[in-house]
């Protein structure tokens, strides 16, 4: 086997664009979604209200109740 000696290579100068790897433009495809129902995205929102209501009429109805009771005890 014969070793060859090393030789430097010659750079080239020319356009610096030249040899420039280029594809365009880089675009995400995103596949199609449904569009979200209005309906389906407030329904949690107007149950927390609906709860919210529900329980200010049965907190006065319970201290109501409880006078009563009192009431009626120490009679």
């Amino acid at each position: 086997m014969e070793c060859k000696s090393i030789t430097k290579r010659v750079a080239v100068h020319g356009d610096p664009t030249r040899g420039l790897l280029s594809y365009g433009l880089i675009r995400l495809d995103i596949p199609d979604r449904p569009q979200s129902n209005l309906l389906i995205m407030m329904a949690p929102v107007a149950g927390i209200w609906v709860l919210g209501l529900f329980l200010l009429v049965l907190i006065p109805i319970a201290k109501t109740g409880n006078r009563q009771v009192s009431r009626l005890a120490n009679r």
